[in-house]
């Protein structure tokens, strides 16, 4: 009988001392679509297979107000000048960006700087005029009749005339010109592909009749 006793105290440690969770199956959830990956008996990874979704989209632009914390400045001279007695009102000539960008729907890999702050993707207004007027009756894509000038240093006439395929941020009369000691007007490309950005500076500017 005290043999027995002995047995069975052992037994009952044996349980304590080694008892803990057992699953029946291993079900891991992945969080994809409400899916889990049925694990079997000694398996420890799986292939996952699925599709994502690219939903970029270049159709549709929501401006959004953002705290004002603009790049630095690096550049020791204005990066963008034009061989013109007067920068005011006018259009860089064409700069080459290293990437594709999709601006609604269009691939482009070339743009034109306004010295008004316009950025465009119609490099048909590279070295011409950059007319500063707007019209805020009209509905964009609007191009207007005013005359963008003539000649190697051409001045636009005081009438409404967008840029087509641009960016307007902010679009507005600026009087940049070379003499003044806060012309830094300045373009440059930083990163590797395809993690690369273009950043366009205007510091210290201000558009005509706003306070700097």
């Amino acid at each position: 009988m005290r043999l027995n006793y002995l047995r069975l105290l052992v037994l009952m440690l044996m349980f304590q001392f080694f008892s803990g969770t057992v699953n029946a199956q291993s079900c891991t959830p992945t969080n994809i679509n409400g899916t889990s990956l049925n694990f079997t008996c000694l398996q420890s990874c799986a292939d996952l297979n699925f599709q994502i979704p690219d939903i970029r989209g270049t159709e549709n632009y929501v401006v959004n107000a953002i705290p004002y914390n603009p790049l630095p400045y690096v550049t020791a001279a204005p990066a963008l000048t034009l061989a013109c007695a007067s920068q005011d009102d006018k259009y860089f000539d064409i700069t080459n960006i290293p990437f594709q960008f999709c601006f609604y729907g269009i691939n482009y890999s070339q743009l034109s700087v306004s010295t008004n702050g316009a950025i465009t993707f119609d490099i048909r207004n590279a070295l011409r005029g950059s007319n500063y007027n707007l019209n805020t009756g009209v509905v964009l894509p609007y191009e207007g009749t005013g005359s963008q000038g003539s000649g190697s240093c051409p001045n636009p006439d005081n009438n409404v005339r967008l840029p087509l395929a641009a960016i307007f941020g902010p679009f507005c009369d600026i009087f940049p010109q070379a003499g003044d000691p806060n012309y830094k007007i300045e373009a440059r490309i930083e990163g590797i592909s395809p993690c690369s950005r273009y950043i366009i500076s205007f510091p210290e500017f201000q558009c005509m009749d706003v306070e700097r």
